[in-house]
């Protein structure tokens, strides 16, 4: 690993839009802390019983056919999309020292 400061960064132009939506995407994804037990290993999981299916005697045989439902789509609009969920979600959310209880 190098220190930023010796990463040469090329010059280039960056819209206001852009720099916004990258800003407001690393403030709603930056966490304080790593919690590994949010996140789900699920390539590790697909090969063990792919193997466990081969222990079991099945024929192993990849799907070879093509997906003819290409769709192609925006990044920067599903970026938005995304971050306006995610905005969505954490306003629904209660803030600490605050409870869910309905009062009736």
């Amino acid at each position: 690993m190098r220190p930023t400061t010796e990463v040469t960064i090329p010059p280039g132009d960056v819209k206001d839009a852009e720099l916004k939506l990258a800003k407001q995407l690393i403030d709603q994804t930056s966490n304080e802390a790593f919690e590994p037990t949010k996140y789900k290993d699920t390539v590790r999981e697909r090969v063990l019983e792919t193997i466990q299916r081969k222990v079991d005697g099945q024929d192993i045989t990849a799907d070879i056919t093509p997906s003819t439902d290409t769709k192609m789509l925006d990044l920067m609009e599903a970026l938005k999309a995304s971050l306006a969920r995610e905005k969505s979600e954490k306003s629904e959310k209660p803030k600490k020292g605050e409870s869910k209880r309905m009062v009736s």
